[in-house]
């Protein structure tokens, strides 16, 4: 007679199960890591590419989007009139395509927060970017004409911000 058993007992498969659940809880942080790094260079790309549309429409106009010149440097905390400035302008020119959220008309980070944008309309070479409260932020930029900044992954701790200049 042959006694060779055809299936895994009960302990083996238990065993098997705990080895995989140890690979999947030693895998899914450096997963998480990886997306949050890929959302930081989004934002990043995103941010230069607010500004450079910003300084091709004041390249061609003359002045910066949606404001006064003269007056002290511009801080948009919500950005829905700039992009619509960038996309929608008396030439009709393009300077920005970017996805708007649907429910707010702002171009939104990976986190979907309004990015924060600047400019520098009493053209002193630097932008003073300002915010008030809840996140109170008072930088200011040297040698930049506009700026852009996304509050990051934590918008509460200032060293997760992602800034279209370096730091």
């Amino acid at each position: 007679m042959n006694n060779r058993r055809k299936a895994f007992s009960l302990m083996e498969l238990l065993l098997v199960v705990a080895i995989l659940f140890i690979l999947l809880s030693l895998l899914l942080p450096a997963g998480i890591a990886l997306r949050e790094r890929s959302k930081i260079k989004r934002a990043a790309a995103e941010a230069q590419l607010i500004v450079k549309g910003v300084q091709a429409y004041r390249s061609v106009y003359g002045k910066w989007p949606c404001q006064a010149q003269g007056a002290q440097d511009m801080t948009y905390g919500t950005n829905s009139t700039v992009m619509q400035a960038l996309a929608t302008n008396p030439r009709g020119i393009t300077f920005i395509q970017a996805p708007v959220n649907p429910n707010t008309d702002e171009f939104t980070d990976p986190w979907d927060r309004s990015y924060i944008i600047a400019m520098d309309c009493n053209e002193d070479g630097n932008v003073n970017l300002v915010l008030s409260a809840p996140i109170s932020t008072n930088v200011t930029i040297r040698n930049e004409t506009a700026a852009v900044m996304s509050l990051g992954p934590d918008p509460i701790n200032p060293s997760k911000r992602v800034c279209s200049w370096a730091p």
